[in-house]
């Protein structure tokens, strides 16, 4: 089930004790959570990645007037919802509102069903004009709620770090034990915990960094 936030310290230090055996102070835990959030943010390139709570003002360069598709104007990272747009916004006016749906497309087209980030406007025609005089009125962020799958992404990049900092680089996996199910794995087999908790980490912001485009 999506989460509507990422991970708290008390739910973080639950994990770590129940897991690892290991008693965490919880202002220590929200430090790495926000450490661990920042990170995600920046490998998945979408900054904020859980949405925000209200719409902000944000400008941008015409695609025209630089590089690029003269049409297509490419967020840094997603919105979840865009209010409006306006073109041609200089000092002593306010610039011109544009239609959706006629003036600019939100792109990609099934974006919300998927519940996926706008990542790019598409215009019915090519922008051009100075620096940071297009306006877009919208809440940026990835989705309005949190994957499960990435909510335990960041919780296993928290314990990477704490058993890295109590074991060591070092610490191995010997055994994972999960209710009633428990592995035990050989001296020959075991492999590296952080490193392990750190790769599946990055393996899931890869997959989200490829949602930019």
């Amino acid at each position: 089930m999506p989460k509507t936030n990422w991970i708290t310290p008390s739910e973080s230090a639950a994990r770590i004790l129940s897991r690892y055996g290991l008693s965490v102070d919880q202002n220590y835990l929200q430090d790495e959570i926000d450490s661990a959030v920042d990170q995600w943010e920046q490998l998945t390139g979408f900054s904020p990645f859980l949405a925000d709570a209200n719409a902000g003002t944000y400008y941008y360069d015409p695609p025209g007037s630089f590089t690029g598709d003269p049409k297509t104007l490419f967020f840094k990272g997603g919105f979840v919802s865009i209010t409006s747009v306006k073109v041609g916004v200089v000092t002593g006016f306010t610039g011109s509102a544009l239609t959706l749906n006629t003036d600019f497309f939100v792109k990609p087209d099934d974006a919300a069903s998927r519940k996926r980030p706008f990542t790019r406007l598409r215009f019915a025609s090519s922008q051009l004009g100075p620096s940071r005089s297009i306006e877009v009125v919208g809440k940026r962020g990835f989705w309005a709620d949190i994957a499960t799958e990435v909510w335990i992404a960041v919780a296993k990049k928290v314990e990477a770090e704490i058993v890295k900092a109590s074991y060591g680089t070092n610490a191995q996996i010997r055994r994972i034990k999960q209710s009633a199910v428990e592995i035990e794995y050989s001296t020959s087999v075991a492999v590296s915990l952080p490193d392990s908790l750190m790769a599946e980490f990055k393996k899931i912001a890869k997959r989200y960094h490829q949602f930019r485009v």
